[in-house]
């Protein structure tokens, strides 16, 4: 469940800030001091239900692959996606011939028919729209797995302030475990990896006692094609893969189940369908939250984008949005800040979709002003953004405009952003966009509480999934009983219709933007029959956010060390997942009458 989030409810902590000049940057962070006297949101006082101030825009009935195509033919000559590291790159006629020439072989290479699920194991390239698109156009639906990895390197800041590579022993993030449980929840048909993942991926089909294809991209130009892979360029280019017939599909069948893990629990696939990612695409090209100009022969908007394309922000917002629009999209497989940097000003970056960590980095001394000087748009999301580290970035790039917005793979992803034609308030996560409502609903009773008052925000509108994959009883809890999508998060709003997010309902631990799900690091601790019971509570870490911690009871005449504990993670789970905050050992778990952990207590024990 991806969240966009800002905490903070004073808007004193704006004259607490020492050393920034507030007047010069007070703008660009759409921050307002002042209440307005003027209701301008709509809100029926009986129901408690607030409207989108910027009302309704119709929907058209238009499956999701044609509304991405639908207006290519005005710039099919202008590049549409480029390749950071390697400069691989496609035009916009290039990108749909290819996707047409791999829909070809999707149904006449693989025998695969509308509805049979494509994993993608891999991280950002140019080649993942051309995946998703030949998908969509065929019916088949694309389910994304988490391929993160690093090559042993990892970026500090030297004393003398430069950005600096140094080895480091990390082991890869990725967890055939994981793998296992994706491919065997969704059936997947057909894998496409690169070549780095095969034998992971390999070795996951043997786990299943399935006999997948295997389709592998070589990211890198002297990669060795695997023995038993498929050649992803020789499919593009292939004249054998016999002629396209679109599949005869509706607004409501599935196009991709990206994971998420809710609320609670356990990750799950999110169906979301045409008419949910159509739906999401033009609310969020409303004049009034629409951040690209029009691409022209004289003007194209250029992204970076960073975000892992397996993750729905960064497929749907940060890279199927923008090629809605015309846009140039710089992509990058793996998070390299010196490489990001160099893009920014080589590739004449002019807007970035970015999560804290970034805008800390781009904060730092060690980059020079001169590679901020072409940005103009800077949208924060995934986690909580940091207030100081805004305006130090602020005081180093006035003339960039930072927005904040707020949503949830649940959601296709948007829910609310802030409003590029007037100020925000500070913490505010914005109005809800074009064609959603809001509710601030009672923890005791469910009602629809009125503005000023916490409780759980809900949400409807049409991008709302359909539910989740073979799960009814998670689908059905996720939903009030009116139908409104819960989110998990205690919010309120003011009298200006400003919606401040104050507390998660929810256990999830963020982890960089990443969600760590306490239940499933917990059943894993367990599977040790030295352990009697455990609790994964998330603890706050200055640079990734949250991480987990383990709060372990043992029992009676055994013994457990923190590395048992530690491994029981580290070996099997991705390394976001591990137990980083360190293990705890406790005489007794503090449970409530109804038997469930008062997680609270284990954070007063640290």
């Amino acid at each position: 469940m991806m969240k966009i989030i800002t905490f903070l409810k004073s808007n004193s902590v704006v004259e607490s800030i020492k050393g920034f000049d507030h007047q010069k940057v007070r703008s660009r962070l759409m921050i307002i001091i002042c209440g307005r006297k003027k209701r301008w949101f709509s809100s029926d006082k009986q129901s408690n239900i607030v409207d989108s101030p910027l009302g309704e825009v119709s929907i058209p009935e238009i499956l999701f692959h044609d509304l991405i195509f639908k207006n290519w033919s005005l710039w099919e000559k202008k590049t549409a996606i480029v390749c950071g590291l390697t400069n691989r790159k496609y035009s916009y006629r290039k990108l749909k011939v290819n996707s047409k020439s791999l829909g070809s072989a999707f149904q006449n290479i693989f025998h695969l028919a509308k509805g049979d699920c494509v994993a993608i194991v891999l991280p950002n390239c140019p080649e993942y729209p051309i995946l998703v698109l030949a998908s969509s156009m065929t019916g088949v639906v694309p389910t994304m797995v988490n391929p993160l990895y690093t090559t042993g390197k990892k970026c500090i800041f030297s004393e003398q302030n430069n950005l600096k590579m140094i080895d480091i022993n990390v082991q890869r993030y990725i967890s055939s475990d994981e793998i296992q449980k994706q491919f065997a929840d969704c059936s997947a048909k057909l894998i496409i990896t690169d070549h780095i993942n095969y034998s992971k991926c390999q070795d996951v089909c043997e786990r299943l006692g399935r006999e997948l294809p295997i389709i592998v991209l070589r990211t890198i130009r002297d990669a060795v094609l695997p023995e038993g892979g498929i050649d992803l360029m020789e499919l593009f280019e292939s004249k054998n893969t016999g002629d396209f017939q679109p599949a005869v599909i509706n607004m409501d069948d599935v196009t991709i189940l990206p994971y998420s893990s809710g609320t609670t629990g356990h990750p799950k696939g999110v169906i979301l369908t045409h008419r949910t990612l159509v739906s999401n695409l033009v609310q969020i090209s409303h004049p009034e939250t629409l951040l690209y100009k029009p691409t022209t022969w004289f003007h194209q908007d250029t992204l970076l984008g960073i975000l892992p394309m397996f993750h729905i922000y960064g497929l749907m917002i940060a890279t199927f949005y923008a090629l809605k629009e015309g846009c140039r999209l710089i992509v990058l497989p793996r998070f390299n800040p010196r490489l990001y940097v160099q893009n920014m000003a080589s590739k004449r970056v002019n807007i970035l979709y970015v999560v804290p960590p970034i805008i800390k980095l781009l904060s730092h001394k060690a980059v020079a002003k001169k590679y901020l000087s072409r940005l103009e748009f800077v949208i924060n999301a995934a986690a909580p953004m940091n207030l100081p580290t805004a305006y130090k970035f602020l005081e180093k790039a006035p003339h960039v405009t930072l927005a904040q917005g707020y949503g949830m793979t649940e959601a296709s992803p948007a829910l609310a952003h802030t409003s590029n034609k007037r100020m925000q308030k500070l913490g505010a996560i914005g109005i809800p966009i074009a064609s959603t409502k809001f509710k601030i609903s009672s923890l005791e009773t469910g009602e629809a509480l009125p503005q000023g008052k916490e409780g759980e925000l809900c949400a409807w509108g049409p991008q709302i999934m359909k539910g989740y994959l073979n799960r009814p009883e998670e689908t059905q809890s996720t939903f009030d009983k009116d139908g409104w999508l819960k989110t998990g998060d205690i919010a309120y709003y003011d009298e200006d219709g400003d919606f401040f997010i104050v507390d998660r309902l929810k256990n999830l631990i963020k982890v960089k933007g990443f969600q760590v799900a306490p239940a499933e690091l917990e059943e894993a601790i367990l599977e040790n029959p030295k352990i009697k019971d455990v609790a994964v509570i998330g603890i706050k870490h200055k640079e990734h956010g949250e991480v987990p911690r383990a709060f372990v009871v043992v029992k009676e005449g055994e013994k457990v060390t923190t590395e048992e504990v530690e491994q029981m993670i580290s070996k099997r789970m991705s390394s976001y997942k591990h137990l980083k905050g360190g293990v705890r050992f406790i005489d007794d778990m503090p449970r409530n009458a109804a038997g469930k952990i008062v997680r609270k207590d284990l954070q007063d024990k640290d």
